[in-house]
């Protein structure tokens, strides 16, 4: 990853505009004042640690203030640290002068030479040129709601570097500390961040955009806005019209707040009252008041804040296994800044074990011992593998935490999954049915999903060619699949049997250089799915399943219908849309990592058994040991060249963000594409730690 080019001399000037805000300590208890004693050294450490990537934001202070003098209502501010203060401060001077030129005339907080004075002169005009009709607005709890895919997808799309969108996925994702525990957040920006107002403006420039195109008038102040019609009838359209830009930003009007008015019966805004031709600002004729602190969260303790203080935090999965006694020593390199590393996936392969709710933890119990004592609050998935009871009420309670359950048999076959209910968003379900019954969508989809797999097999081949100095004898295969993605790609009026079978053929093709490829012990006859009758057939196919579960997750999680897909046909509860997907990251990610285990000689044949059937199926410690390999593949840092690129989960994790915008219609089909990737694009190839973990691993 590029590093953050902030230097000592651009963070102290951001610490004089904190100076000037002033404001209270953060959870670590440092004040403004106390900062100041040591600023240019303190600044100077901060510009090492971004330049080192070691830089970690602090938990968010959580700070309950009134509204209003004498309000009944509240607002929650959650303050940073000031050391993050001034960090988020220079990074955003960085983006503003960027943003300035993009910002439209309709948009006035928190931008240079505008304020509230300019918003009241621009409805004064405004409502002087005969734009008497008004649809005075208020989004619902804007700040709390503001979604991070929707955010981090528009700061994508203007091309900002890695390291920025990767700070601001940190800092917007920061936990919030109540005093006694910390918070996840999976949405809104935080009241109290300086970077949040320029995030806020940037988050509505759609809404922007689309009243621009019209002939309303919008005048916004952050969240605070109105729109200027021409006559009641224009009003109620453009009021339509805003409800629905707000909904693709998965916010929501507030029904009692928003309201259609005029400047005869009157309008209150931004402080200031409009009736007729007169304006009156009562807030002129003093200070205004601010809202009194109605409770602030004590500072962390020493011994909780000491754990921010590292390069590398323990997840909660790791800590809650050293409580439990289990022996765990993650990889030694740390996650790339901007994922979601303390969730947890969770193994289970103790036969005969069962999972039981003890309070707000779960207990996992072998032979009348507990084996593993966790919390749950942090787990995301959870696998259970052969022989492994739950019981009703621990899988009621991780349905309420929105925890899936995957149930596989012994050897890695898929049985099933009991989910929660998520994504209640019925539209962008809505929006896949239509593009389902959209023959010409569907096949456009289709094309683009094969197209983009035999790229990346093509991608792959060469990579693994040029890394073993075999360029001319996998030629053929490469030269076959060049031929057919060119075929694919120009063949678009072609069925979907017709690009099913440039699928297929570029698999052949493919998997007819893995006997070249193929250094192992293990021999390799093609490739056999249900059920695999070889080993290496056994490792694919446990690799895609695991990624498959994966990306269906998180498909379901923004609410999509996982069993509807566009090149895989609908087939009962198999997970096509899941599948689909999967075409992007078969051969860079399950493949490599197949191929990866077979170069280190990671299992050898007696790590192999045979189940139902013909099918050959790993044993129970090496079923655990590739999940100890998997975890460490899809979690580590890859190497890119001599940088760091984002670990595998979070390169999937961003795919499936991309795939979900384009379901709503605000991106095209983008799906990773290896070939743009630096060449030695994978984690280091050393054994994981922490293999001798005898009930999960994490």
């Amino acid at each position: 990853m590029d590093r953050p080019p902030l230097d000592p001399r651009e963070l102290l000037d951001a610490f004089s505009r904190v100076q000037q805000n002033a404001g209270c300590a953060g959870v670590d208890s440092v004040t403004v004042d106390v900062f100041a004693e040591s600023a240019p050294a303190a600044c100077t450490r901060l510009a090492d640690q971004l330049e080192s990537t070691e830089y970690r934001a602090f938990p968010l202070r959580r700070i309950l203030v009134e509204k209003k003098p004498g309000s009944k209502e509240s607002r929650t501010l959650l303050v940073p640290t000031v050391r993050d203060r001034v960090v988020q401060t220079a990074v955003a001077r960085r983006l503003s002068k960027s943003f300035e030129e993009e910002f439209l005339e309709s948009s006035f907080a928190y931008r240079p030479h505008r304020g509230v004075d300019r918003a009241i002169a621009r409805i004064r005009m405004l409502r002087d040129q005969g734009y008497w009709h008004v649809v005075d607005a208020d989004i619902h709890s804007f700040f709390d709601n503001v979604d991070f895919v929707q955010l981090e997808a528009q700061l994508a799309a203007r091309g900002e570097p890695a390291w920025l969108l990767a700070l601001v996925g940190e800092w917007i994702r920061c936990p919030a500390w109540d005093g006694t525990r910390l918070r996840a957040r999976d949405k809104g920006l935080p009241q109290g961040s300086p970077l949040s107002p320029l995030l806020a403006n940037l988050y509505l420039m759609p809404l922007d955009a689309a009243l621009a195109a019209r002939d309303w008038k919008l005048v916004r102040y952050a969240d605070d806005f109105v729109v200027l019609a021409r006559s009641e009838a224009e009003a109620r359209e453009a009021m339509d019209l805003v409800g629905g830009e707000l909904g693709k930003l998965r916010l929501e009007l507030n029904a009692l707040k928003t309201q259609i008015t005029s400047f005869d019966l009157g309008l209150h805004f931004l402080g200031v009252f409009f009736q007729k031709e007169e304006i009156w600002t009562p807030w002129r004729d003093g200070p205004r008041e601010q809202g009194r602190v109605l409770g602030m969260a004590r500072p962390m303790p020493p011994e909780q804040l000491e754990r921010f203080r590292h390069a590398r935090i323990p997840t909660t999965m790791e800590s809650a296994l050293s409580d439990a006694g289990v022996r765990y020593i993650p990889a030694q390199t740390p996650i790339t800044k901007g994922t979601q590393t303390d969730v947890a996936y969770l193994y289970l392969t103790e036969q005969g074990s069962i999972l039981r709710k003890s309070g707000d933890r779960f207990l996992l119990e072998h032979e009348d011992k507990i084996v593993l004592d966790i919390p749950y609050h942090k787990l995301e998935q959870v696998l259970v593998f052969g022989h492994v009871q739950i019981t009703s009420q621990a899988m009621v309670e991780m349905m309420e935490k929105g925890v899936d359950i995957s149930f596989f048999s012994w050897g890695g076959r898929f049985h099933g999954s009991i989910a929660s209910r998520k994504g209640a968003n019925i539209r962008d379900r809505l929006l896949q049915y239509q593009i389902w019954h959209d023959t010409a969508r569907v096949r456009e989809a289709a094309h683009a999903i094969v197209a983009n797999k035999i790229a990346n097999a093509r991608g792959v081949i060469e990579w693994l060619a040029a890394r073993r100095n075999q360029m001319k004898e996998l030629a053929p295969v490469r030269d076959a699949l060049v031929e057919l993605e060119k075929s694919a790609t120009a063949d678009t009026a072609a069925s979907l049997d017709t690009v099913r079978g440039y699928e297929g053929a570029a698999a052949r093709a493919y998997f007819g250089g893995w006997a070249t490829l193929n250094r192992s012990d293990f021999l390799w006859s093609g490739r056999t799915m249900h059920p695999p009758k070889d080993e290496i057939n056994a490792l694919l196919s446990l690799a895609y399943t695991l990624l498959t579960q994966e990306l269906a997750g998180l498909l379901e999680a923004d609410g999509l219908e996982t069993s509807l897909g566009f090149l895989h046909e609908f087939d009962g509860g198999r997970p096509s849309l899941a599948l689909d997907l999967l075409e992007a990251f078969r051969n860079p990610i399950a493949d490599r990592f197949v191929l990866n285990l077979l170069e280190r000689g990671a299992f050898g044949r007696s790590d192999f058994g045979r189940g139902e059937g013909e099918a050959v199926l790993l044993t129970g410690p090496a079923l655990r040991q590739f999940m100890a390999h998997y975890e460490h593949w899809m979690q580590s840092p890859r190497r890119t060249g001599a940088a760091e690129g984002a670990p595998f989960r979070e390169l999937v994790r961003r795919e499936a963000r991309r795939f979900v915008l384009f379901v709503r219609g605000q991106a095209g089909l983008q799906l990773y594409r290896f070939a743009e990737e630096a060449n030695g694009d994978e984690p280091e190839s050393r054994e994981p730690e922490g293999c001798d973990i005898s009930s999960v691993t994490t």
